[in-house]
């Protein structure tokens, strides 16, 4: 259940990260 929790919320924070990313290439450019 820890397993779990702690991949989903590395998974979310990967999400996160690429959409900012994302959005700072699209600010930038």
């Amino acid at each position: 259940m820890w397993h779990n929790r702690s991949s989903n919320l590395v998974v979310g924070y990967v999400m996160c990260d690429q959409i900012v990313v994302i959005h700072l290439i699209i600010i930038s450019h």
